[in-house]
This record gives C-alpha cells, structure tokens and sequence, in this order.
C-alpha cells in the first residue's frame, strides 16, 4: 500500500496540535496508520489489554511525541484498561474507540514499561467522550501528565495537594492578570512595575498584578477513571461503570454526580465561617447576660430538641442570677433648693457652737 503526496496532504490537512473532538482524534489516527502501513513498518507493535487482546498500536507521526503511540480499540469489552467496567458484554462495546499510550522507557529494553504493556493514556469514544486514566495526575509524572493534557486538550494541576482539572480555554494557566490602580503601589514596586499604556501610548493609570484565577477548576478526588463530556462546559464526572453507559444513563433517575467546583467550595468555606463567627459572638453574649440565654432557651427550645426537662433541671441548679438594681438618684424638686440652703445654714450653726 503507497500514500502519495496528495493523500498525505489531505490526510495532514485534518491534523491539530490539541485533538478536542473525536473527529480531530481519529484524524490522527488515520494519518499514523496509513503512514505505518505504506511504509511497512513494524513499529508500535501491539499492546495487551486485558485477557488475550491485542491492539495495533502505530507511533504518533503528528504531532509528535516521543514513546507515543495511537491505536483503535477492538469491539470487545476488556480490549481497554480504562473504560473496561462500562460494558457487560461485546454487543454494547461501541466500534471506533480511540487511545493514547505511552511507553516511558522507551520500548523493547525488559526493565522498565514494554511497548505491550504501554500505558493507556486517554481514550477517545465516538459519541464524543474523553476518558482519562487516572495515573495522569499522579506527582512527578510529568511525562504522563503532559500527553494527557495534550491528547485531551485539559489542563491538570496539583493545587494544595489536591488534584485538580481545567476544562476550558479562556486562558492558560491558574494565573491571570486583573489592573489595578498604579497608585497603590510602593516605590520598590513602582519601579519593577510598568504601567499600562492604551493605542495612543499614554498611560492608564494602571498596572498588571498576576492573581490566582480558580474559574472552572474542579476537584478530581476519586481515584478512577474521568469522564470529560462532548460539551465542555459540563462537569466533568468519575467513571461509575456500567451506569456510564449511554442507554443505561439516560434510564437512571438520578443525576451524574459532576465534579465539585474549586471557586463554589471556596465561597461556601467563607460562608460557614462568617455564620460560626456570628454564632461564636451571639454565645459569647449570652453567657455574660444570663437573662438572654433564659431567653434563647425558651423560644427555641422546641428547634433544638432541648427536652423541658433537662431546661427545668438546668433553671433548678443555674437559677438565674439577677443583676443589683441600682438606686434611682434623687433629684430636688421645684421651690427646695431654699430648704437646702436653710438646712446647711443650720447644719453650720450647730458645728460652730460645739466648737
């Protein structure tokens, strides 16, 4: 079988650096294959999956990527290690399943990982699914990491030793730049800072400051394979089994359990604090003013399921210690103010006679 120019230019002209879709995966495929097969080669080998399936696997050409290999997946249920407790039998196997391999040691040494034993990457299916293996987010596995990001067109990240994922593309990175203004800045800052100018060249009276952005960065907890739906402005969701399954998911009842968002638990973490710190302040009150926590206990008491006993009991040996009333201050009335004076008058007097 020869390719000629014209068919590899056709071929070459569907290839994209970061496959999103699965047409843009079997793209890839096809151009490897068909350059494989014209040119005879044997490399690539197969790669064993579970049981006694092999897979023709051929070297990625583009883009390329060293150890690489693509192949498509046979119609049988244990052909791939990461999408194998989807099905229950081969007649519910889809045809046309894509996958990445990687073989780290580079291929036919016996130390290390084997071509045959070439780790499954990521998994393309034809309705339109990613399914990452979840050996791609283990630390120090730059190697994995970086193809699967790749071959998935994600983003994965290990932020306060949680594993995390970024499905979309507004920008790389968990840092952006926002503007602030250049006048709170100090003078050692002023002078690594530069200010940014608009299209006449003339200041703005602002500067960029990088800051940590965790828009659509969701928590990949479970240790098992994850699922990235066709549109990616849905959740991702850990592979469950054989409810993943397309025709069985759209029986269930209940919703896909999706990934939790970095940015929603960071707001309800604030939340919480914000309702403790008020309560702590609310029993802080009360326990210097006994009156409102008599109060407290007899309005809602029946909301916390205090039982009347134990109130009674706790009014019986607490009671209730009641502040000192202090005396009104005495005020002179209207036409005694002359009364006063008569009666230091007197009181003088008297003082000065026994002297």
């Amino acid at each position: 079988m020869t390719l000629t120019v014209n068919d590899s230019w056709k071929l070459r002209k569907k290839l994209v650096a970061r496959p999103r879709t699965y047409e843009q995966a079997l793209a890839i495929y096809n151009y490897s294959m068909q350059v494989s097969k014209s040119r005879g080669s044997r490399a690539g080998g197969h790669h064993a999956g579970l049981g006694d399936v092999l897979t023709r696997q051929y070297p990625l050409l583009l883009p390329y990527w060293s150890r690489t290999y693509v192949g498509m997946l046979p119609k049988r249920t244990n052909a791939g290690r990461v999408d194998n407790t989807m099905y229950t039998n081969n007649d519910q196997v889809p045809e046309g399943r894509i996958a990445f391999y990687y073989a780290p040691s580079g291929g036919y040494s016996s130390s290390g990982t084997s071509l045959s034993n070439s780790l499954e990457l990521v998994c393309w299916h034809p309705d339109g699914r990613c399914i990452l293996n979840p050996a791609v987010s283990e630390t120090f596995q730059w190697g994995r990491r970086s193809r699967a990001e790749c071959f998935a067109d994600v983003q994965l990240y290990h932020v306060q030793q949680r594993r995390c994922i970024k499905t979309s593309k507004t920008h790389s990175g968990l840092w952006k730049h926002v503007p602030l203004p250049i006048s709170q800045l100090s003078e050692g800052d002023y002078r690594r800072s530069n200010e940014i100018k608009d299209d006449k060249g003339n200041g703005t009276g602002f500067y960029n400051h990088w800051k940590r952005d965790y828009s659509n960065l969701f928590i990949w907890n479970d240790w098992g394979p994850l699922v990235i739906p066709k549109n990616r402005r849905e959740r991702p969701y850990a592979l469950r089994g054989v409810a993943d399954w397309p025709y069985v998911a759209a029986t269930l009842t209940n919703p896909i359990p999706r990934l939790s968002s970095w940015q929603e638990e960071a707001r309800v973490r604030k939340q919480r604090a914000r309702i403790h710190m008020k309560m702590a302040g609310i029993v802080r009150s009360m326990q210097h003013n006994p009156q409102e926590l008599q109060y407290f206990l007899g309005n809602y008491r029946h909301t916390l399921g205090i039982p009347e006993e134990i109130r009674e009991r706790r009014t019986a040996t607490n009671p209730v210690a009641t502040t000192p009333r202090q005396a009104e201050p005495l005020f002179l009335k209207a036409g005694s103010r002359h009364n006063r004076r008569v009666f230091l008058d007197e009181f003088t007097e008297e003082v000065m006679d026994q002297c």
